[in-house]
C-alpha cells in the first residue's frame, strides 16, 4: 500500500495532506521545523493525518514523498531527503505531479522559467476563460493544486 509523506507544511503541503486523508490514503505530514509540525497538528487536527518529526518517519519503496517547492533540495547543501530516497527507494515528487497523475484525463499547461511565470500564468488563464475554455490556474501560484475544482474537460 502506498504511503504518502508530505514533506513541508506550507499551504500546498497542508492542502495535499487533506486531499490524501480525505481519499483514504495513508498520510504522514512532516517538516524540518518541529514547531510547525506541533502547531499544524493542533491547527489541522485530523486523525487520518499523522504528524511526525522528520526523523520519526519510516520510508520504504512504497513511500511517495510530496516535497514542498519551498524547500531547497541542493543549495546551499543537499537536503537530507535525497539520501533517504537513495537508501530506501522512496519516490520523490511534487504535489503538482501527483495532481497531474490523478487528473491526467484533463489538459494541462505547465509554465516554467526564471522570470514572468506568475504573469504568464495569470494571462494564460484569462485568455483561456475568455475563449470559453473551462480553465483553472493554481499550483505554485494562488490556489494549491489540490484545492482546485476538478472534473471532466478541465484545463489546468
Amino acid at each position: 500500500m502506498t504511503k504518502y509523506v508530505i514533506y513541508g507544511l506550507g499551504i500546498s503541503g497542508i492542502s495535499a495532506a487533506k486531499f490524501f486523508a480525505k481519499n483514504g490514503e495513508v498520510v504522514i505530514a512532516t517538516d524540518d521545523n518541529e514547531k510547525t509540525i506541533a502547531d499544524d497538528k493542533i491547527k489541522f487536527a485530523d486523525e487520518r493525518i499523522k504528524f511526525l518529526k522528520s526523523d520519526e518517519v519510516e520510508y520504504d519503496a512504497d513511500t511517495v514523498i510530496s516535497f514542498s517547492p519551498g524547500i531547497p533540495l541542493f543549495h546551499p547543501k543537499p537536503h537530507k531527503i535525497l539520501e533517504i530516497v537513495k537508501k530506501t527507494g522512496a519516490q520523490l515528487v511534487c504535489d503538482i505531479e501527483i495532481f497531474y497523475q490523478k487528473n491526467s484525463q484533463n489538459n494541462f499547461i505547465g509554465i516554467t522559467g526564471t522570470n514572468g511565470k506568475s504573469t504568464t500564468t495569470a494571462l494564460t488563464g484569462f485568455v483561456l476563460k475568455e475563449l470559453g475554455i473551462d480553465a483553472e490556474i493554481g499550483g505554485n501560484i494562488g490556489v494549491p493544486c489540490f484545492d482546485l475544482p476538478t472534473g471532466a474537460n478541465k484545463t489546468y
